[in-house]
């Protein structure tokens, strides 16, 4: 039953940090056309973003892939050192990003996905990564001692 909580757990963490990811880069993207003086309601904002969430979803199996092996690597960083508990795994979701855009970059030359052009898009996606460990270890099974 823990292995199918886990896993429920591990795919909401994903799909949590996939949707606010999209949904703040495509967001970052819109203002940076706004600012150009490109006319921006909110209703082609929503659209943008909705369509987004569809179009992307290559970036959504490679974070559930990259969150496997980071949740993974943090459960036995956990173990070997206890005192890391409770950063475990919001840094390996931060990092599990960070190595899935760094290797589109490098495959690439370029971030194929919304707002991950500039420093700010990447520390937003990063953020995006933090949380998806926070929500993996507030839902996965916990062990009853």
């Amino acid at each position: 039953m823990r292995l199918i909580g886990s896993i429920v757990a591990w795919l909401f963490a994903a799909f949590c940090a996939y949707g606010l990811a999209i949904g703040a880069g495509q967001t970052l993207d819109l203002n940076n056309l706004a600012e150009m003086g490109v006319p921006m309601p909110m209703g082609v904002r929503l659209e943008a973003i909705w369509d987004s969430l569809f179009g992307a979803y290559l970036y959504a199996v490679v974070l559930v892939v990259g969150f496997a092996i980071a949740f993974y690597v943090a459960s036995l960083v956990k173990a070997a050192v206890p005192v890391l508990s409770l950063i475990a795994y919001p840094v390996a979701g931060a990092a599990a990003v960070f190595v899935a855009l760094s290797l589109m970059k490098m495959k690439y030359d370029l971030y194929p996905v919304p707002g991950g052009s500039d420093p700010l898009g990447l520390w937003v996606h990063l953020a995006c990564g933090l949380v998806g460990g926070i929500v993996f270890e507030l839902f996965r099974p916990k062990r009853r001692d």
